[in-house]
């Protein structure tokens, strides 16, 4: 920064609202080259060097906001100084004797000055190239200068250089802006503004977050005249404006793009009331980012007509609020300060000069070009002349070129979508090509074919496989073991005592039996008797099983005998009907015929977590055990030589197809004891010692059994399933040698719906399973493009009957497919994207969605991208208290280490902030649930005992605590301060960031940039780096001179401090 000559200034202007914003863009990433416009015109001759330097002399003196330069240090608001004289902002450049290749070439060679803001905010360079070219370099920055005014400039530069001085009716800048703050009724503005966005998430199109990199790249593509034409005769015919069309068709991409029916980009306008003379000819910054919303409403269907009037309204009704700054709005919305509801903005240039008078005679340029960079990721800019010319700027850290690419060819399809028929509801859009089509229906899906299944019922497949290995092991219990004709003996005994109490085929019974062969025997005999059966977890109040079975209809409860005495004398199940499963009385030779179940009959009733607190009743039929069955027998081979380990709990889906996999196979199952089950490592000697070859469970307790082990060479088959399978246990396992398999399937869609063995490549959910077929849909139920995010929807024969009892919850899960007439589907409320090659990669789930500070975040994204560490085994990510904080638990590989300064480090590299958890624990296990999941309510018991009393008293903090606790209260408004929350999160804005970052720095003698907030949002982390800086021992004299500016000086103290201290 250099020193200020106070002769020399004309007028100082505090800086509007706007430019503040652009001015704390700019000091965050000061390096990024943010907001920058650089103009460039080309001659094949030699321009007057006096001509030139008079026209800019005067564009100078005529505009003095060019002549400003921005200053804020020490200042309590940042300011516009505009100077007396600044000639020096004009240059000439002699270049003779070089290789000119072009201007492209010689602007990438010789063009690539910036400017600092706090010397300069313009300046004009003349290159005069080897006495027969010229190019005119135009340095300037946004916040002086808008796109409108960069065609103000050019124009007259060209009046000014050919003398055309005629006199210009041209308002005064000054004036200018008070009379825009003046013309805002604040009142009526928070009002529009409240109601616009209210319950607005931020729409997120951004996806790769690199935060150490703001680099932009530009997309061109262009409509011919012959689609303007269609596009006008549309807007006639609707009466609405062109502007409106293009709005409604960047939503509608948009909306099909995040596979949502409500969205938010910017949209900007040019901030000049056309009520204000002379104004049109003011160079400035005048432009406004507004927040556009679209919300095709899903429920009330609404057609393309309606949505163009219902924007012409708004944009109409907005005209007297769009002087209005986001920050304002953001206020009047209730949103926090930093919290960026969109990252694209739509530009309809309409700028009333025609930058064709550059190719005009007599000043006829051959070359032109304007490069300008935007603080939002995805700039999109529409020039219509003879054409429509769509220019897009995207940072690379944030998007992929193939991305924009198909967003842009979105945006094309649909605007045709529009002009097709504006009756049509905008839901029905979709970007989906036939090409894709094809793949997701032929290549990607298998056609159904139910006849592939045996005849039999499961019990018949049963019965045959008795007569085949009668005397082979079934089941594995203890030192107990079952043949299968034994087997089959005891569950027609108890078959036979279920019929004689009253069991009619087609009944649902409860079933409560521990891990034990009592268990297995139960479920046959109900589905011998024509029964359907369901598994009720043992240890479950007795209450709230009560209150299932009633929730069910269920009147009959079948109890493992050692069990009866808790429920006979308990109130709740005074009107259930018991059966115990003693057969003892029941004649060993009995003859029992099996009552004949039909595939569309109920087989089995499963329990799924519901919303309400009260569990989901899942119906299964028949047919969708035995089509589940059936490719697990074929998939993995098992047959009378495996040795299934059933560690699954019969209330939870994969035992099965443990249990009638393996009887219907003749395998060996076998059931370990509640002690070994719960001891990896003895679960690992049990396998072993008995060569289990088939081991079915959730990847976490997979890796405590099998990780860090030797591999057991029997274990030819390893299942993982009811959780995501993280890439580190993924490799862990692969690298031991075993087979292993991703599967995946929510409760109604019968265990098992897709599945991938795992290699190399990045886990992934895998393909359809035998009869299932998978559609990947956005919110208005339609095809999501190939590599594009959207709902997991799943049918064919695994799809379950609905939920009992429920019909509500049936019709919204369980819907018809829109594209397979009479087949239904099930929304998992997973998210999912179609690979190249056919497999779905899991993106999380929809109720693993929460909001913190009105953002939607995606939690399994957050725990995908820790997993990728190298030292990461495991991690889950929960949220809790108010408000919402995000805490991060992680297992990490026993011979590497971790810190959470290091994972919040990393995370910072990828993740916007606001994903970025405020906590990390370090755990050796996982707290579990009965189904060997992921203990959620255990965790955040975890970290409410381990959190720090954050009780605010000075006396309890370090000195850098309390000097920051007493800076930030002079600058926000008194608030209770939580030392571990962030600025912004207390009421902060882009101005209070500014003065606090101007008071820390004189108070601690340092030279912090903006940005350190964003890594530091809290006293308790900024104290942290600010001590470490201010105590740093080894600091150099080097270092010290290195510091430039004012802060030398401050330095160099330090330095000496330090050495006097030592």
């Amino acid at each position: 920064m250099k020193q200020l000559d106070k002769k020399n200034i004309f007028d100082i202007y505090p800086l509007t609202k706007g430019q503040q914003g652009i001015l704390f863009e700019t000091i965050k990433n000061p390096n990024a080259g943010i907001y920058s416009i650089k103009i460039l015109i080309g001659y094949d001759f030699l321009l007057e060097e006096e001509k030139f330097n008079n026209a800019w002399e005067r564009i100078l003196e005529v505009n003095e906001i060019l002549r400003a330069i921005i200053r804020w240090r020490k200042l309590n608001r940042p300011v516009a100084v505009i100077l007396k004289d600044a000639k020096e902002r004009i240059n000439i450049v002699k270049r003779e004797s070089i290789r000119f290749q072009g201007f492209e070439c010689y602007t990438k060679d010789h063009c690539k000055s910036n400017l600092n803001i706090e010397d300069e905010v313009f300046k004009v360079t003349l290159h005069q190239i080897n006495a027969n070219k010229s190019l005119i370099e135009i340095d300037s920055h946004h916040i002086v200068q808008d796109g409108w005014s960069t065609s103000i400039l050019i124009n007259e530069f060209i009046d000014h250089y050919q003398q055309k001085d005629a006199t210009i009716e041209k308002a005064h800048y000054k004036k200018c802006v008070l009379n825009l703050n003046e013309s805002i009724d604040l009142t009526s503005a928070e009002q529009f503004w409240a109601d616009y966005l209210k319950d607005v998430e931020k729409s997120n199109l951004a996806e790769n977050y690199d935060h150490d990199k703001l680099l932009f790249h530009e997309y061109e593509v262009s409509f011919n005249s012959e689609f303007i034409d269609l596009l006008q005769a549309t807007a006639k015919e609707q009466r609405v404006s062109l502007a409106t069309i293009l709005h409604l068709g960047w939503g509608i991409a948009i909306q099909d793009y995040q596979s949502t029916d409500d969205i938010v980009f910017g949209s900007v306008v040019a901030g000049r009331p056309s009520d204000m003379r002379g104004m049109e000819r003011v160079i400035g910054n005048f432009v406004n980012t507004l927040p556009f919303r679209l919300r095709s409403g899903s429920k009330n269907k609404l057609s393309v007509k309606e949505a163009l009037k219902q924007i012409q309204s708004h944009i109409s009704a907005r005209a007297d609020f769009e002087l209005c700054t986001i920050g304002q709005i953001k206020k009047f919305a209730k949103i926090e300060p930093d919290t960026e509801i969109f990252d694209s903005i739509l530009v309809i240039e309409n700028y009333p000069f025609n930058n064709d008078t550059l190719y005009r005679d007599p000043l006829k340029a051959i070359y032109a070009e304007v490069k300008e960079s935007s603080s939002y990721p995805l700039d999109v800019s529409i020039r219509i002349d003879e054409q429509i010319s769509v220019n897009v700027k995207y940072q690379s850290a944030k998007f992929k070129y193939e991305n924009v690419r198909f967003l842009i060819s979105s945006f094309k399809g649909a605007l045709d979508f529009i002009m097709q028929d504006t009756d049509q509801t905008i839901t029905e859009y979709t970007a989906v090509t036939e090409g894709e089509k094809h793949k997701i229906f032929h290549l990607f899906n298998s056609p159904i074919n139910e006849a592939i299944l045996p005849s039999s019922s499961i019990v018949e497949l049963f019965d045959k496989k008795v007569l085949l290995s009668s005397e082979s092991t079934a089941l594995v219990f203890g030192d107990a073991t079952v043949s299968y004709r034994q087997l089959h003996k005891r569950a027609n005994k108890l078959a036979y005592k279920l019929k004689q109490r009253g069991v009619m085929p087609g009944e649902t019974i409860g079933v409560y039996a521990s891990h034990s062969v009592e268990r297995i025997i139960s479920l046959l005999a109900i589905l011998k008797v024509g029964g359907a059966f369901l598994p009720l977890k043992v240890a479950e109040p007795l209450v709230k099983l009560s209150e299932v079975l009633d929730n069910c209809s269920v009147s009959k409860l079948l109890i493992e005998e050692k069990f009866g005495e808790n429920f006979y004398h308990h109130p709740s199940f005074d009107h259930k009907q018991f059966i115990d499963t003693d057969t003892s009385e029941i004649e060993n030779d009995l003859k029992w015929k099996n009552y004949p179940s039909h595939k569309a009959d109920i087989a089995y009733v499963l329990l799924t977590s519901g919303s309400t607190g009260m569990p989901k009743a899942v119906a299964i039929e028949h047919r969708s055990l035995q089509n589940t069955i059936h490719w697990f027998i074929d998939e993995f081979q098992v047959g009378q030589q495996t040795k299934i380990l059933q560690l699954t709990d019969y209330t939870f889906d994969p035992s099965m197809e443990d249990i009638f996999g393996g009887l219907i196979a003749g395998a060996e199952i076998h059931l370990p004891s509640q002690e070994i089950a719960a001891d990896a490592k003895e679960c690992y000697k049990y396998m072993l010692e008995q060569r289990i070859s088939l081991i079915n469970y959730v990847p976490s307790v997979l890796y405590e059994i099998l990780g860090n082990r030797e591999k057991v060479e029997s274990l030819q088959t390893v299942i993982s399933g009811g959780e995501a399978l993280s890439e580190a246990i993924k490799d862990e396992l692969l690298l031991k040698g075993y087979n292993l398999y991703n599967n995946y399937g929510p409760t109604e869609t019968t265990v098992d719906c897709l599945f991938s063995k795992c290699d190399r490549q990045r886990v992934n959910l895998g393909k359809p399973i035998t009869n299932s077929y998978c559609l990947i849909l956005n919110a208005n139920n339609k095809l999501t493009p190939i590599g594009r995010t959207g709902e997991i929807c799943i049918g064919g024969l695994g799809v379950a009957r609905g939920y009992v009892n429920d019909p509500e919850l049936t019709a919204r899960k369980f819907i018809s497919d829109p594209y397979y007439p009479g087949q239904i589907l099930y929304k998992t409320g997973d998210y999912g994207i179609w690979q190249e090659d056919g497999t779905v990669l899991y993106q999380g789930r929809k109720d693993n969605q929460v909001k913190i500070n009105g953002i939607r975040v995606e939690l399994g994204h957050i725990r995908s991208v820790i997993n990728d560490m190298s030292e990461v085994i495991q991690s889950e990510v929960i949220t809790t208290g108010s408000p919402k904080r995000l805490v991060v638990f992680i297992i990490v590989r026993k011979e590497e280490e971790l810190t959470e300064g290091e994972t919040k480090e990393r995370l910072r590299k990828i993740l916007p902030p606001y994903m970025i958890p405020q906590t990390v624990h370090f755990l050796e296990k996982f707290p579990l649930t009965s189904n060997g999941k992921i203990d959620a309510v255990a965790l955040e018991k975890v970290y409410i005992k381990s959190r720090p009393n954050n009780i605010l008293s000075l006396k309890n903090f370090s000195r850098y605590e309390s000097d920051l606790v007493k800076i930030w209260n002079e600058v926000l408004d008194p608030v209770e301060l939580d030392i571990n929350r962030s600025f912004f999160e207390l009421g902060g804005d882009s101005l209070g960031l500014m003065k606090i970052n101007n008071r820390i720095n004189d108070h601690f003698n340092l030279d912090l940039p903006i940005s350190t907030y964003f890594s530091y949002p809290s006293i308790n982390l900024l104290s942290r780096h600010i001590r470490s800086l201010v105590e740093k021992e080894n600091i150099t004299e080097q270092e010290a001179d290195d510091v430039s500016g004012d802060r030398v000086s401050a330095a160099k103290n330090r330095l000496s401090i330090i050495k006097r201290n030592r």
